[in-house]
């Protein structure tokens, strides 16, 4: 059962993603699909969340988010001393993806995000 966010939650859950998002260098794009926007979405719901508007209360874009925050942890565990390794990583094919950039593999949904978080994340393959 999916957990309701307060708005607050959810501002902040914004803020977190947008500051995210600029720290990894992505293109509008990217940051849309990420979150699980369709294709074609205006750049303008970034600059809402940008600007304060909460993150929808969409369980997909939820679990989305869940993969991106546990991803950016991963990273900032993997690289403490550098926060522009983390975008470096993100862009660089990668063997554990068939030569894919872990961007790409990303942008492939939710079953790319967790490859990409399960890859950085040891503890997810546990059962």
């Amino acid at each position: 059962m999916q957990k309701v966010l307060t708005e607050d939650d959810r501002r902040n859950l914004a803020g977190v993603l947008m500051d995210m998002f600029e720290q990894w260098g992505l293109s509008s794009e990217n940051q849309l699909a990420l979150m699980g926007y369709p294709e074609g979405t205006a750049g303008r719901e970034l600059r809402r969340l940008r600007q304060g508007s909460p993150f929808p209360q969409d369980a997909d874009k939820l679990h989305r988010a869940e993969q991106l925050l546990a991803i950016q942890d991963c990273l900032r565990t993997a690289y403490p001393r550098s926060g522009s390794m983390a975008e470096y990583w993100l862009n660089q094919p990668n063997r554990h993806f068939k030569k894919r950039s872990p961007l790409a593999v990303m942008l492939d949904g939710v079953d790319g995000l967790r490859e990409v978080r399960v890859h950085l994340d040891c503890t997810q393959n546990w059962i």
